[in-house]
Parts: structure tokens; sequence; C-alpha cells
């Protein structure tokens, strides 16, 4: 999937800030570590987390980097709900449907909102409210996450954690 600059932007927020919440010692890594994966995301697809390496970081078993998990996450998620939004709003722009999806993560949300304000105006997309998300639509993303994390190989502990905070930040009402 070839991702546009909105949305590799997008990523990057909801994944830096599920950083900060799961793995904040990785914060310090985390543009570095965002930069690798955006160009080339499909690696991390390809290698599977084995032998206590995870996506080639690390010293054997001690350390694992959450972080390009949580990017591959975060990935998905978004694109998941890019679809979810777009089957509603037919008629939006991509940037638009990014902008909506933005909106729907709690910590990102006061980014979208601010946003414009010193043009005098709001973007379109920023100034109407997402549709809300429903329990079908929550319950797939949290499995989304899930599935995606243990294809990495997370701990039962870890995976469920991310995917608990993946729908955590999501602005359920």
């Amino acid at each position: 999937m070839t991702l546009t600059a909105a949305q590799q932007q997008l990523i990057s927020e909801v994944a830096r800030s599920q950083v900060r919440e799961i793995a904040p010692h990785e914060v310090a890594l985390f543009r570095s570590t965002s930069e690798a994966y955006f160009k080339r995301p499909n690696e991390s697809q390809r290698r599977q987390v084995g032998d206590g390496d995870m996506l080639g970081f690390g010293a054997g078993g001690a350390v694992t980097f959450l972080t390009p998990v949580i990017l591959a996450v975060a990935t998905d998620v978004v694109a998941f709900l890019a679809i979810e939004l777009s089957k509603q709003l037919k008629v939006e722009t991509t940037d638009a449907i990014t902008a909506l999806v933005k909106r729907l993560f709690k910590p990102l949300r006061s980014k979208v909102e601010g946003a414009g304000a010193g043009a005098g105006r709001k973007p379109a997309a920023a100034a109407s409210e997402p549709p809300p998300l429903s329990q079908p639509q929550l319950t797939q993303i949290r499995k989304l996450a899930y599935e995606k994390a243990k294809q990495f190989k997370l701990t039962e502990e870890q995976a469920t954690l991310l995917a608990d905070s993946m729908v955590g930040n999501l602005v359920v009402s």
C-alpha cells in the first residue's frame, strides 16, 4: 500500500502516542525508527520476530523494540478507519478522510481542532465531526490490532495491551 504524506504523518502521530503510553523508553528512537519504517513498510511484514531479535534490533533476547510493531499496527488501524469512514463519507477526498481519522484519536484531537485557527477558518474536514464508531467497528479494530501484534510474536500480555490501548485512544462517544 502506498501512503500519502498526510497518512504517514497521521500513522506516525498515532504510533508516537502509543509508544509514549506503552513503551516510553523508546520515544527517543521513535523518529529514526519511523523514518526507516516508512522507507520500507513491507519489510517489517516479511521479517517476523524470532530468536529474540525483533526486526533486526536488540541484543539477543535482552531487548525487544515495540515501535516497529506499533507502527505496523497503527498503519493497519488507520487504513481500516479510512475505509470505514470512506464508506460513510463517499464524497470526501483522501486528505479529508485522513483528517477525520485523526479526529477519532483522543490524543490527536486537539491538534486538528487547532488547525486552521490562524487562517481564521478551519478546513472542511476538521470542522465536521467524524461519524461515531460502532461497537462492531471498535471490536474489529481491537481484533485487527491484536492479530497484527501477534504476527510479530509479541506476548499475549503485550498484544492485549497494544490492542486495548489503540481502541482506548479512539473517540468512543
